[in-house]
């Protein structure tokens, strides 16, 4: 009997676990019986060559691809509204100059102005944004429907959902590649990285943004303590730097960037639902209501800075893994045959 590790998110997937499949590896295709049992129900293990904790026991896909039917609206709620595009487009151009992923690719390629850049996974939208901002001509894809309808019509951005298989035949090659928090849900991650490679220039970059399974160590005892795999249970597998490195040998990649950064904070998320950043804005709403009485304030003001911890340094910690990998500017001998 496996051990069920217990839940922290209240956001469980439904799954039918009498219908599960046996799943390899799905970067390798070893077979390895399951270590863990998550709060859903869905055992992971451990592939020592990929370095890559994966769930080994899935859904048919046809399930997994229902859970992101109504995503946005249902498992995610969000607003929908023109509300909330307008405040994404006001926004947007504040927080590209502040997304380190966004200036890694301005270092990388020279800047974004006029770049190709092909967003997989775009969500609602925010990263297209913080692109075009900084001058880039960008494409989204995305499998929720919800997410499409409200990119087009409420941020005028192109987006679709064509699936991985007609990227490069249906889409002009791209300087970039940008999968954020994408390659963690899909069923079979490396034909993803297959693809975008594929509708990519030579010498265009892939940018990867993941839950970093790393921080997870490479057994049981060390996985069991992870919050990974507590929380976010859509995600199938769990990349880590070797996972990369053997990604960037074997399928002939330039590791051009590669860290981990550790926002969430793992501690507030262990310790209660509510993270000290939400508890932070509660308190800052009822200061600004009592502006009147400015000793209390203060005095407030001073009891928060001194019990609640400083918000998380986006760069310290190893909850996620961010790499950019380059497609070589010359291509191989062997390819162009």
């Amino acid at each position: 009997m496996l051990e069920r590790l217990p839940v922290l998110d209240t956001r469980i997937p439904a799954r039918e676990l009498d219908k599960l499949r046996r799943r390899p590896c799905p970067l390798c295709g070893s077979v390895a019986e399951g270590l863990l049992l998550r709060p859903d129900g869905l055992p992971v293990t451990y592939c020592p060559p990929c370095g890559l904790w994966y769930v080994c026991e899935t859904p048919e896909q046809s399930a997994i691809l229902k859970l992101y039917e109504g995503y946005w609206q249902d498992f995610r709620p969000h607003d929908l509204s023109s509300r909330t595009a307008a405040r994404m487009l006001a926004r947007a151009k504040i927080e590209g100059t502040r997304d380190i992923r966004i200036m890694r690719l301005c270092a990388l390629l020279g800047g974004l102005r006029g770049k190709r850049i092909l967003d997989v996974g775009c969500g609602l939208g925010q990263f297209l944004l913080e692109a075009r901002a900084h001058g880039a001509e960008v494409l989204g894809i995305d499998v929720s429907p919800e997410a499409c309808q409200f990119v087009r019509q409420r941020l005028g951005l192109p987006v679709s959902s064509k699936p991985v298989e007609q990227w490069a035949t249906e889409t002009e090659p791209v300087d970039a590649v940008v999968m954020n928090d994408l390659i963690e849900h899909v069923n079979e991650p490396l034909s993803y990285i297959i693809a975008a490679r594929a509708v990519l220039r030579l010498g265009g970059v892939l940018l990867l943004h993941t839950p970093n399974g790393g921080a997870a160590g490479d057994r049981a005892s060390t996985a069991r303590k992870w919050v990974g795999f507590r929380v976010d249970l859509e995600h199938l597998q769990y990349f880590s730097p070797r996972t990369i490195q053997c990604l960037a040998r074997e399928r002939r990649w330039e590791v051009e960037h590669l860290e981990t950064l550790g926002f969430p904070s793992l501690g507030a998320i262990e310790r209660s639902s509510r993270s000290p950043g939400r508890r932070r804005l509660g308190l800052r709403r009822l200061l600004k209501s009592a502006q009147a009485l400015e000793r209390p304030a203060r005095a407030v003001r001073a009891a928060v800075r001194e019990f609640l911890p400083p918000p998380p340094e986006l760069r310290q910690g190893s909850y996620h893994l961010f790499c950019i990998l380059r497609k070589p500017s010359a291509q191989p001998l062997e390819d162009a045959f």
